[in-house]
């Protein structure tokens, strides 16, 4: 059981000057004597540990509170030293910490090696006071009283750390504070004033002209006087005053550029703090991110499930500009004859865009319009949606449906471009069709669509590409890959299989664009008419 606490009523002399005064004096004949001390050798030792471990940055908790545990009896197995515990490896700071009610040291990691050391100085001179009820006369001469009871209460403030003693859990609290100093309010009102004076080069410039200053207002009045004739004890005098004047400036100037030190120390505590922060909200994002682009990539159809494989052959490619994407395409058995295929372009790039893909393929799994009709299944991922979405959010989409009896294609587009592409395996020609562009989806509740049907031959390949793959650009950023290219690409290679030709596509985008920046989501699906 710790001791009890001092009385407040006894140490209150530590608030006037006086008590600072002998306290500080006291603190300096303390630090003197733990320096040639076995206790004091063991505190340096442990402190400067425990600053290698921490810029290392190793401590479980980056930018968190560090709870060192203190226990005398504790020793690691196998011989390995815990710096984040006093034990018997220390068994001076552990005996005397623990006879003071002291079972953890709770601090973060930008303590450094200087306030801990100040920590234990304070806890040396105060040692007895905690030790016993109340403080003795030596020790209320000495300050020591008034110290002690402002550290088992709201805590005492040293020049760049606050320590505060709970005396019910025996935790000690090191809170490191860098305070702005008023130098630096002085120092910004000069850099105000005078604005050429704001960086290191300016002050290069400027710092021969101040020297040539300094030095007529140190040596011309001297001069000044032994040329009049003034007697040698005015001169002594004279020369006396500049030097403590010269002083004055020079522990002044000390002073300016140690709070301008402090400040870019506090500073950058700020922005190692913040950064920290950022970074364990970007490490969030991405987890997020990564969760999503698991979520979107079964959305799309499994390469391993293809409807009526024995009569149509699928190939795709997919890849978003970001982490997720606009794009979506769909693969649905309808029944033994008929097979679906949805391509469609959502508005916009990242998040936003892929929530609308996962309602467009809520609706196209779950939705109450007839599968088989494109108008139908258009017209209802229209009204979705409308409905449930903000405006401004829409799509442009196609909707297939391939007979393999009839090898008859029935089609709606819903303002998409590049619209859909026919490849003629026997004379070898591409056709673009463009007839029948109704509005986009999500823009008008009351549109109708119109579908139009278009015959296919053993051979032949529908091949539906979102605008990323055609609005690719080149390095310079000057040239895009266009509907040209394409059309001449697929023209040369109409012979090739689904896979075959959409790997020859890919190829040419990245042999295209080496390496350039995407504008958008690239989405390349082919269909290929087996019998």
């Amino acid at each position: 059981m710790p001791p009890p606490t001092p009385p407040a009523e006894q140490s209150c002399c530590s608030a006037t000057p006086g008590a600072g005064i002998r306290l500080l004096l006291d603190g300096l004949a303390a630090e003197t004597r733990l320096r040639w001390s076995p206790l004091g050798a063991e505190m340096l030792a442990w402190t400067q540990r425990l600053a290698l471990f921490l810029r290392e940055g190793r401590p479980p908790h980056r930018g968190g509170p560090l709870r060192i545990r203190v226990d005398a009896a504790a020793q690691e197995p196998g011989g390995l030293i815990d710096p984040l515990e006093i034990n018997a490896w220390t068994p001076r700071l552990a005996h005397f910490l623990s006879r003071r009610g002291i079972r953890a040291i709770v601090c973060n990691d930008a303590v450094e090696v200087s306030q801990l050391m100040q920590t234990f100085t304070l806890l040396w001179q105060v040692r007895h006071c905690l030790s016993r009820a109340r403080a003795n006369w030596a020790d209320r001469l000495r300050g020591r009283g008034g110290a002690c009871a402002a550290l088992t209460g709201s805590g005492v403030e040293l020049a760049s750390v606050v320590v505060r003693l709970n005396r019910k859990t025996g935790e000690l609290i090191v809170t490191p504070r860098i305070r702005e100093h008023f130098l630096s309010g002085v120092v910004r009102q000069y850099k105000e004033r005078f604005p050429r004076l704001c960086d290191h080069r300016a002050f290069r410039r400027a710092a021969p002209v101040y020297a040539f200053a300094a030095f007529a207002v140190t040596f011309i009045p001297v001069c000044a006087a032994v040329l009049i004739g003034f007697p040698e004890w005015v001169v002594l005098v004279e020369a006396l005053v500049i030097g403590l004047i010269m002083a004055l400036w020079t522990y002044v100037f000390f002073l300016v550029i140690a709070a301008e030190e402090a400040d870019k120390e506090r500073q950058a505590r700020e922005l190692a703090r913040r950064h920290a922060a950022l970074e364990d909200l970007y490490e969030r994002v991405q987890k997020d991110l990564q969760t999503a682009r698991s979520i979107q990539s079964h959305l799309l159809p499994d390469p391993r499930r293809r409807p009526l494989p024995r009569h149509v052959a699928f190939a795709h490619f997919f890849l978003p500009e970001m982490a997720v994407g606009g794009d979506l395409y769909d693969l649905k058995g309808l029944d033994d004859r008929r097979v679906a295929v949805l391509l469609a372009d959502v508005a916009g790039h990242g998040m936003s865009a892929a929530f609308v893909t996962g309602l467009i393929k809520t609706t196209i799994e779950f939705g109450r319009a007839d599968r088989a009709s494109p108008a139908a299944m258009l017209a209802e991922l229209n009204s979705v949606l409308e409905r449930l979405t903000p405006s401004g959010s829409f799509a442009a989409a196609m909707y297939f449906v391939y007979d393999v009896q009839t090898r008859q294609l029935r089609y709606a587009n819903a303002g998409h471009s590049p619209a859909p592409i026919i490849v003629r395996k026997r004379s070898r020609e591409v056709e673009f069709l463009e007839d029948n562009v109704n509005l986009l989806i999500g823009v008008n509740p009351e549109m109708t669509y119109d579908e139009t049907l278009a015959d296919l031959e053993v051979g032949d390949k529908l091949v539906l590409a979102t605008d990323g793959i055609t609005d690719s650009v080149d390095p310079a950023g000057d040239d895009r890959y266009g509907l040209a290219r394409l059309h001449r690409l697929l023209t040369e290679h109409a012979d090739l299989s689904a896979a075959e030709l959409k790997d020859r596509v890919v190829a040419a985008l990245e042999a295209f664009s080496a390496g350039a920046e995407r504008p958008d989501d690239q989405t390349l699906l082919i269909m290929e008419v087996l019998r």
